[in-house]
């Protein structure tokens, strides 16, 4: 008996007097209109395709299933439109820690799925982020210094300017969160009216500061002493590139001059205010 080809799914049913294919429940061509349809299930071992396309919906990536946090892409690690985004830390039906470290995780491990899917839109969440990871770097790079200042100074015999640094430092510690706040929107400004000078930036002022904010992550590397600081910092340079380029969708040309676009100002007109001293004080000689 020749097989019967459901057409449906395409599965091939050699099961005589079939009337319901056995991989997905459909009806089969030639089955007698008064025969009662089989019930619609799945069969054992065959995965059924609705279910899992659910399932993948929710994550981040889609590999982590209902509101996972999975890497691979699958049907729920689709690119945003620019007003949304899936950034886990903004998934606020998630605890906060899990969240956090989600977040965390994927800037180290997969920076250019974070920033595809990071959209634009209000600023809360990811302030609230840079908030957070820039106060806990700053903190782990004033320990850092209390200790090893604090061993040179005890080493020899400066108690009493242990004592007072001791004292500047924690003050700083209490009120970095603010200087975090004021370079955040220092450096994203920069960073956006040099993409703006350069043609770009058109996704908004929003994109840009989601992409310094989130681009930080890797200072977080300041936990560990004397190189972590180092490390961490050149990362986020990199991860705040990536950031500006996924995020407004711009050439990386683009997005490297506009990230070092300030910076490069502000030493021209160093070198050029120099030069003016020193012009005039050749003159004044």
């Amino acid at each position: 008996m020749e097989p019967i080809t459901c057409p449906n799914c395409g599965h091939p049913n050699d099961h005589a007097g079939a009337t319901n294919c056995v991989n997905c429940g459909g009806r089969l061509p030639g089955a007698a209109a008064g025969d009662e349809a089989a019930p619609d299930v799945t069969p054992v071992g065959v995965p059924d395709r609705g279910a899992a396309a659910a399932a993948g919906a929710g994550g981040y990536g889609g590999a982590g299933g209902a509101g996972g946090y999975g890497a691979a892409g699958g049907a729920g690690g689709a690119a945003p439109p620019p007003g949304g985004s899936s950034v886990p830390f903004e998934d606020t039906s998630q605890p906060f820690f899990q969240r956090f470290f989600a977040t965390v995780g994927m800037a180290f491990s997969n920076p250019m799925q974070l920033f595809s899917a990071m959209g634009s839109g209000d600023l809360a969440m990811p302030l609230l982020y840079g908030v957070l990871t820039g106060t806990v770097t700053a903190v782990f790079s004033i320990l850092w210094n209390m200790v090893f200042s604090g061993m040179a100074l005890l080493g020899g015999g400066g108690a009493e300017e242990f004592a007072v640094s001791t004292g500047m430092y924690i003050l700083f510690m209490f009120i970095c969160p603010l200087f975090v706040v004021v370079g955040l929107f220092i450096s994203s400004a920069l960073y956006h009216v040099a993409l703006m000078i350069l043609g770009d930036g058109q996704r908004g002022f929003s994109t840009t500061f989601r992409a310094v904010a989130y681009g930080q992550t890797p200072n977080l590397l300041a936990v560990v002493p004397i190189c972590g600081g180092l490390v961490g910092g050149l990362w986020a340079i990199v991860l705040q590139i990536i950031g500006g380029k996924q995020g407004h969708d711009t050439e990386w040309w683009k997005a490297i001059l506009g990230y070092f676009l300030p910076t490069l100002v502000c030493c021209c007109l160093i070198f050029w205010l120099l030069s003016m001293f020193g012009f005039l004080g050749a003159l004044a000689d």
